[in-house]
């Protein structure tokens, strides 16, 4: 029986999908189809930023000579939740369009030949229950809040900063940072570790591929035998690189 090719948009998806993304879903912060990701990435950013900059402001922390490393100091902090938090959730739609072109492209140019339909298939399928495990969010949760349990311990400095004040008594955590704690970096953690996650779902996919007999085009004017369209999708994982830079 002659087999037919498959591919599915919906199933064929690196970020549609898993326990946090039908959270978001169905509290309205995000629609189905990624519609207005700048909404979105400003509401996070804004979320996990304004807490800290008021409570420091409240505490007398945000500038000033009360710390020696004042708020609006700690350029990082700034940038991570200002930048890397809104990159991260822009590239799931930047990310989700191009990988999706990418599949489409093996079954279009004929790459995947006809008798290995049903194995591109077994592909896209298994990196949609890779992408919906509830099992691993729930280890991505866990090692969140094993890093957080080890963050409480991270400043041994004699000097008051933002986050932590140094006095006779000894080391005490500020309310801005107890909500970088709490919050901020258990949110910006998570956010990677679910990045790493689609990067191995992505790399197995390849890898999945690569097992199959491929058209291959030695001659190909792309100097890759027909598969030079790949450096284009993996340029784009620059965006999350830059962000876990920080």
């Amino acid at each position: 029986m002659e087999q037919t090719a498959y591919f599915d948009s919906e199933d064929f998806s690196l970020t549609k999908g898993g326990p946090f993304f039908k959270l978001l879903v169905h509290s309205g912060l995000i629609k189905p189809e990624f519609a207005r990701p700048a909404r979105r990435a400003i509401f996070f950013a804004l979320f996990l930023w304004l807490p800290l900059f008021f409570l420091s402001l409240w505490e007398g922390l945000a500038f000033g000579p009360a710390s020696n490393l004042p708020f609006l100091l700690d350029f990082a902090v700034s940038i991570r939740f200002l930048i890397c938090v809104p990159l991260l959730i822009i590239a799931e739609v930047v990310l989700e369009t191009r990988t999706n072109t990418v599949g489409k492209h093996f079954i279009n140019s004929g790459l995947v030949q006809q008798n290995d339909y049903l194995g591109f298939t077994a592909a896209i399928r298994r990196a949609a229950k890779l992408r919906d495990s509830l099992l691993a969010e729930v280890v991505i949760v866990a090692v969140v809040i094993v890093s957080v349990v080890f963050l409480r311990l991270e400043y041994l400095g004699s000097t008051s900063t933002w986050q932590v004040a140094v006095g006779e008594a000894g080391r005490t955590r500020t309310s801005a940072g107890w909500w970088y704690l709490i919050v901020g970096i258990p949110f910006f953690q998570f956010l990677l570790w679910r990045w790493l996650w689609r990067f191995f779902i992505w790399d197995d996919f390849l890898r999945a591929l690569s097992k199959l007999d491929l058209r291959l085009i030695p001659a190909h004017p792309d100097l890759a035998a027909g598969l030079g369209f790949l450096s284009a999708a993996q340029a784009k994982y620059g965006i999350v690189v830059f962000a876990i830079s920080w």
